[in-house]
């Protein structure tokens, strides 16, 4: 390098601010949206502020008031915190930077309302890919990275293959969707971790180019008699349909654990956990026959937990031998299937009763059963006229609900009178030309479970029990805390209230309605940060309404205290005869109605207070014994306000002499006040 570019160089450094060490910035970490606490410590000039600059470069900056000691505590309001990432935080004191520090502001929880679904390829034919992209975004729009996506399609015979194993920065996951039948493809995304559906969906439109060549294979392309079957305790299980054996592949874990060798136990898979999509806590499911579900299957280790990196392949059985399994049995899990296996509508038995599901690890033969869940399957064997029916359309099954008194509705034989029971009540009713019905139906508030039946007033014709839930309880609101408890006008106030679960949280102040946040909705916590209104009583109302509609308010009493006015300074008191003259310095800039006058003949400790009647920068307090001492404090007043400081205490002895005279045996003692030293007195003179 040459020396003209070492005095560029050297010129370039002096140009950058340096920063004077001295003052310590201690942020916390917070979520977007949610207000953030900074503990400033030893700062060495009161003329001081906090510059906050966002991931986006917008720059806040908040002045600081530091204690004697040089502390600030300062809340940065959650609304300057709705980006996430990473925030630059400097302290200026004077002009000049003295500490500097990073905030880090993660992601809010994904908001389903603002993730999208974006297909790249909107008709594509059949076997051909599609790719489809999931975006995860918070309620500001903030990308959710590192989370897991579940893409379904509304029909089961699609391939929906992931392209990414969870979100990238930009909180993308990319999927491949493959269809091998003409129709339109509905999608649905799922984000695992908070298990909420965006609302968003998207079509594919697949186009058939097969021509004359003919349509898919069927169910009814396959002879039940050729199906693997074997038997268990005297019960006989099926396959849904022969398949060539596949060749399981190793555990990834396993393959691990071998790495690892002595420093922890391997990971083996240990046994298969079967559950009916909306039926995850029954033990025994209920469904009905006909109707397909869904249904997800879950690798376990051996303690307990779900084996994320499983690889093989199994076979479903089951004992109903007209039953229709996903993906005809065969269970393939794959590495990026993390362990889970989930099926939309992919699961339909035929036959009512109680039947079983087995997970083996053989295609043709019962060897090792690795899994097993029983399922109640309802409806009725033969149906000699299926038109004569009643079937039940709303609430559905498992509905839950939050009125005592809801509309049931279905279909059944044209104008015939029909009767709605619960076991103790009953309401009558007809159907219409179609065979429809509509009837409000009061049920007992006080029961959350419910089941229904629908009959023909005869006893022609009847429906299948109908089992739903009604919840009208609202949440309760168990605790509201203001911090500050008392706080100033203008002032930020943080509130908490603990409700129940998954709540909504609001409150309405002043005509404004405010909605409260949280980190964790399974804590039933919630958090609210505004500004405090004018000084006075307010009433706040906070209200908590569930999912269900279901809602409860509650008004609390709030005191805003007055903002002070400023300290009144440089006050002096001069004696005069009877008398002590003040004066002190006028407070400007603040609309000043008058100063109030505090008095008292011990320090710290004042009788009786004087206002003046104009914002004069002087006043004689009068009246006073002559050679007492006495002391004053001077403030300002605008209203009722006043400033939150008294002035520093001043004190002077009234001019003049008391005298006091005490009888004695033929005299009389003779006593009066000293006067202060520099009086210029030669003696003094006694009258009597």
């Amino acid at each position: 390098m040459n020396k003209a570019f070492w005095q560029l160089l050297i010129g370039f450094l002096l140009l950058i601010p340096s920063i004077a060490r001295g003052a310590e910035l201690m942020p916390r970490e917070t979520i977007a949206g949610l207000g953030t606490e900074v503990e400033i410590t030893d700062m060495q000039s009161a003329d001081a502020v906090l510059v906050v600059v966002d991931p986006m470069n917008d720059e806040w900056v908040y002045t600081l008031s530091p204690t004697a000691n040089g502390s600030v505590s300062l809340l940065i309001p959650g609304n300057d915190l709705q980006s996430a990432g990473t925030y630059q935080l400097f302290i200026e004191e004077a002009g000049t930077v003295t500490a500097e520090s990073i905030l880090l502001v993660s992601p809010d929880t994904v908001d389903t309302t603002m993730s999208i679904i974006d297909v790249h390829e909107n008709t594509v034919s059949m076997g051909d890919v599609s790719m489809v992209e999931v975006t995860l975004y918070d309620r500001f729009q903030n990308p959710l990275p590192g989370r897991s996506v579940e893409l379904i399609s509304s029909r089961t015979s699609d391939t929906i293959t992931r392209v990414t194993n969870e979100t990238d920065e930009n909180g993308q996951q990319l999927f491949r969707v493959r269809a091998f039948e003409p129709g339109e493809v509905s999608l649905r995304a799922i984000d695992l971790i908070s298990g909420q559906l965006i609302e968003e969906n998207a079509h594919i439109a697949i186009a058939d180019v097969r021509g004359s060549i003919g349509g898919p294979l069927t169910a009814q392309s396959f002879d039940s008699s050729t199906m693997p079957s074997d038997t268990i305790n005297g019960h006989r299980f099926f396959r849904a349909r022969p398949s060539t054996p596949s060749v399981g592949r190793t555990s990834l874990n396993r393959f691990n654990a071998s790495l690892l060798g002595q420093v922890t136990e391997p990971l083996e898979l240990d046994h298969f956990d079967i559950k009916i999509r909306g039926q995850e806590n029954v033990t025994t499911p209920i469904i009905n026959a006909n109707e397909a579900e869904s249904m997800t299957i879950t690798a376990i280790d051996q303690f307990g937990n779900r084996l994320f990196d499983y690889e093989d392949t199994v076979y479903l059985w089951t004992d109903d031998e007209q039953a229709e399994l996903p993906k005809d049995g065969v269970i393939t899990f794959a590495f990026e299937d993390e362990g889970i296996k989930q099926y939309t509508l992919g699961l339909t038995f035929v036959t009512p009763g109680l039947h079983t599901m087995i997970i083996n690890d053989h295609p043709t033969e019962l060897r090792t059963i690795l899994g097993t869940l029983d399922v109640d399957v309802m409806g009725q064997t033969v149906i000699d006229a299926p038109e004569q029916e009643i079937q039940i359309e709303e609430p559905k099954r498992g509905a839950l609900l939050n009125t005592a008194k809801p509309t049931i509705s279905g279909y059944g034989p044209s104008f015939i009178n029909i009767v709605i029971s619960d076991g103790t009540n009953e309401v009558e009713g007809d159907t219409d030309i179609d065979g429809y019905f509509e009837i409000p139906f009061p049920l007992d508030p006080e029961k959350e479970d419910h089941v229904i039946t629908v009959k023909e007033k005869g006893g022609s014709y009847g429906s299948e029990e109908r089992s739903f839930r009604v919840d009208v309880t609202p949440p309760p609101l168990t605790s509201i805390q203001f911090k500050p408890e008392t706080p100033k006008e203008e002032e930020d106030v943080v509130v908490i209230v603990t409700s129940e679960p998954n709540a909504d949280i609001n409150m309405t102040l002043n005509g404004e309605t405010y909605d409260f946040i949280t980190t964790d909705a399974d804590s039933g916590k919630y958090q609210l940060l505004f500004t405090a209104p004018a000084g006075g009583v307010v009433n706040p109302v906070i209200t908590a309404t569930d999912r269900l509609g279901n809602e409860q308010s509650e008004e609390v009493s709030l005191a805003i205290a007055l903002q002070g006015l400023p300290k009144v300074q440089n006050v002096v008191a001069e004696p005069d005869i009877n008398a002590v003259s003040l004066r002190w310095d006028p407070i400007e800039g603040d609309d000043i109605e008058a100063y109030r006058i505090y008095v008292g003949t011990e320090k710290g400790e004042f009788l009786y207070t004087l206002d003046t009647d104009r914002p004069a920068a002087a006043a004689t307090v009068a009246g006073l014994r002559p050679g007492a001492t006495y002391y004053f404090a001077v403030t300002a007043i605008h209203g009722e306000r006043e400033s939150e400081e008294q002035s520093d205490i001043v004190q002077a002895i009234a001019l003049g002499v008391n005298l006091d005279i005490t009888p004695g045996d033929g005299s009389l003692l003779l006593k009066w006040t000293s006067l202060a030293d520099d009086l210029p007195l030669s003696a003094f003179l006694l009258e009597y």
